[in-house]
């Protein structure tokens, strides 16, 4: 299957060229309360799928089990991109593994490594994120 994406159809604008990768996680502040009313709190990050599939699990968990609450606020997003150079490299080859998110990765098989490449990678705070809560909305 071809990854490259061109022209989207007359429907996109290329806001960033030349990237090989992008990547988000979502902060998410996991607070578990126990009938007993230890708090715990650690920050934890999820892809997107990731995200979803911890929300699912808490709520079959506490549908079963009444005795943990357990809140999960996003606080923030990681992205990271992998840019590459507009010119291969002549006569040499550029990396062919980068630490993205904290993680070795490599090019995939059918990647040139003929040229430069720069990871990008920032965390955004979302400092509204724990003024408002989503049922404390109404008529959503």
């Amino acid at each position: 299957a071809a990854r490259n994406i061109r022209d989207f159809g007359g429907a996109g604008e290329v806001v960033i060229p030349r990237v090989d990768y992008f990547g988000v996680l979502l902060g998410v502040e996991v607070t578990e309360t126990d009938d007993s009313s230890n708090t715990s709190v650690a920050l934890r990050y999820f892809t997107p799928e990731q995200y979803m599939n911890f929300l699912k699990a808490i709520e079959t968990a506490e549908s079963s089990a009444s005795t943990t609450i357990t809140t999960t606020d996003v606080i923030s997003v990681k992205l990271s991109v992998l840019v590459r150079a507009d010119r291969p490299l002549t006569g040499e080859t550029g990396a062919s593994d980068f630490i993205i998110f904290g993680e070795k990765r490599g090019l995939s098989s059918d990647t040139s490594s003929a040229f430069i490449r720069k990871v990008y990678e920032s965390n955004i705070m979302l400092r509204n994120s724990r003024a408002i809560k989503e049922s404390s909305i109404s008529g959503i």
